[in-house]
């Protein structure tokens, strides 16, 4: 009798083992989503301010209504202190001169700090959409250059300026690197469909940094008559160029030969591959009528240049989107009925490049819960058993 008693005791722990790992397998089942232009409906064209005149701030200007970094605070299209901590700050501003002058010129400004970002200039043929003069220390970012002779325009020692994450495109000249200009980085923009060049450096131009940008359907993507030099690759990776016609054989994403810019000027480490990433999903189960379910994938790419994104429900299209960023598209699936489905993730980077991720979840009937109960009651009962057993 007393061996019997034994076999109910494990029995009864065999079962608590094998119920308690069901229960962690419907708990601990990870959840990974994606991300996108569903959490980014606010671009970078959703600019609060339009202005119709040409803006103007000249750092060293002095005496009443100079144009300078104090009167643009007042004038309330600027704000912040000029610090490292606290820049100067032009956001969400949309400026179209129509060919009255350059839509943003900032010049004699090298002693204070500033940010540019989510606006968008556009100032005619004739014009720069912006102008930078004896300038440092700025950050232009998430905005957009068009309709100008110039798009950004690098003059007279402007030096150590970050340019990143912008649209230049259906201008002249995408960007100009003019005199002396030095020490600029300009990083992961979209160069597109500009007339003449997509990048052009005058002879007194050295030292700027071009890497990681994506230049798409410009005649001449780039000219560089530096006579010093600009470089035009990080240690790394250079720049995607859409007339590429190298390979790559050792499929590192980089091209195996230079991308020739001007004479002997290249860019050595071209970029072949521009899928955009989805980090790794995991599949993920629920317990039927819970809530805060969510599916999400996060997806980066050097730059979302008119990229675009859709979601499927079992092959249904459910959802779709545009401008992508490195962050993360998340979908509420609550609500679902008992069974399995399958939600994918098609991504376009604008540049024919495209990739997917499928995620499985499966909905689960309450009725586990019980399983999961039982078992823990039986191994109570086992347990019992057991610690009478070894006092008999």
């Amino acid at each position: 009798m007393k061996q019997k008693h034994n076999y109910i005791a494990i029995f009864s722990i065999l079962l608590t083992i094998f119920f308690s790992f069901s229960l962690l397998d419907i708990k601990n089942t990870e959840v990974t989503s994606l991300r996108s232009g569903e959490l980014n409906e606010a671009t970078i064209f959703s600019s609060s301010t339009q202005l119709s005149t040409p803006l103007i701030i000249d750092g060293s200007a002095t005496g009443l209504n100079a144009n300078n970094w104090t009167k643009a605070i007042q004038d309330g299209w600027v704000t912040g202190q000029g610090t490292s901590t606290d820049p100067y700050l032009i956001d969400a501003i949309e400026v179209d001169t129509a060919n009255l002058g350059n839509a943003l010129t900032i010049q004699n400004s090298k002693n204070v700090y500033f940010v540019i970002n989510n606006s968008e200039f556009n100032a005619g043929d004739d014009y720069s959409a912006l102008e930078l003069v004896n300038t440092a220390n700025g950050t232009i970012t998430g905005s957009s250059f068009a309709g100008s002779k110039h798009g950004i325009f690098l003059n007279g020692g402007t030096m150590q300026n970050t340019i990143s994450q912008n649209k230049i495109r259906e201008n002249d000249y995408g960007i100009k690197f003019g005199f002396m200009s030095m020490a600029n980085m300009i990083m992961s923009n979209g160069i597109s469909d500009n007339d003449i060049f997509g990048a052009f450096s005058e002879p007194s131009a050295s030292n700027n940094m071009i890497s990681m940008n994506y230049f798409l359907r410009n005649p001449i993507h780039a000219k560089d008559n530096s006579s010093i030099g600009n470089m035009w690759n990080l240690t790394m990776m250079g720049n995607f160029w859409d007339d590429y016609n190298g390979e790559d054989k050792d499929t590192n994403s980089i091209g195996d030969d230079p991308y020739a810019i001007t004479g002997e000027i290249k860019d050595f480490l071209p970029i072949f591959n521009h899928d955009p990433m989805i980090m790794p999903i995991m599949n993920h189960s629920y317990i039927f009528e819970s809530t805060e379910n969510i599916v999400n994938w996060t997806v980066f790419d050097m730059i979302s240049f008119d990229a675009f994104y859709e979601v499927y429900q079992n092959g249904e299209l459910i959802l779709s989107g545009d401008d992508w960023t490195p962050e993360e598209i998340v979908i509420n699936i609550d609500g679902l009925e008992v069974g399995s489905y399958n939600f994918t993730l098609i991504v376009f980077d604008g540049l024919g490049g495209i990739n997917s991720n499928q995620i499985d979840v499966s909905v689960v009937n309450n009725n586990n819960m019980l399983y999961v109960f039982i078992g823990i009651l039986v191994v109570f009962v086992g347990i019992l058993l057991f610690i009478k057993i070894r006092k008999g």
